[in-house]
């Protein structure tokens, strides 16, 4: 449990992490870069949503106000996750192709060991009965079209700023950089 806490607490440093080693092995080339954005706006445009849906910004220790069950939440469980996914994704297809194994493997082990069994844990043991009919519902991360009516719910612009601007300036210097580095 200790493990899961910590990766959590340390997601963001885990992630910037991430990104410097593969800007330091990457070596993109124009073919590449073309095919790798697309996988980071994707990524990033999952993230603005869910970010602005989820009511609030989330801290160094897993908690909740409310089970999210609307916008991105009622195609999967994960969106912010699956967003790093595509982001991560594309900046690996960028650098090399040779990277994409490593990154897979790598957030597999972050996000599926480390962060979500502990998020579920959490969210099963506060919302009980209402988790539970959600989680048989809605896959862990590859969307699906939601089968039943949700709730609609809010979406917030000044939460998805406040919460998202650290992840969106990291992606778009991240971006920035490993496009850039074509030219060094």
């Amino acid at each position: 449990m200790r493990f899961r806490e910590e990766v959590f607490r340390l997601r963001g440093a885990i992630w910037t992490a991430f990104f410097v080693a593969v800007a330091v092995i990457a070596s993109p080339t124009p073919d590449r870069v073309m095919l790798g954005i697309p996988f980071v706006l994707a990524g990033q445009c999952v993230r603005f949503w869910a970010a602005g849906t989820i009511g609030r910004y989330r801290g160094e220790k897993v908690s909740a106000h409310g089970l999210v069950t609307w916008g991105p939440y009622a195609w999967c469980r994960n969106p912010l996750y699956a967003g790093n996914f595509l982001i991560g994704l594309g900046w690996s297809v960028m650098a090399s192709f040779y990277v994409v194994p490593a990154y897979a493997a790598a957030f597999f082990v972050v996000y599926f060991v480390g962060i979500v069994p502990l998020e579920e844990k959490y969210l099963s043991s506060t919302f009980g009965e209402e988790y539970s009919r959600y989680r048989t519902r809605v896959p862990s991360f590859l969307p699906r079209r939601p089968q039943t009516p949700f709730s609609r719910g809010p979406f917030s612009i000044d939460v998805l700023w406040k919460s998202e601007r650290y992840s969106f300036l990291v992606t778009l210097f991240g971006t920035l950089i490993l496009v850039l580095k074509m030219f060094l």
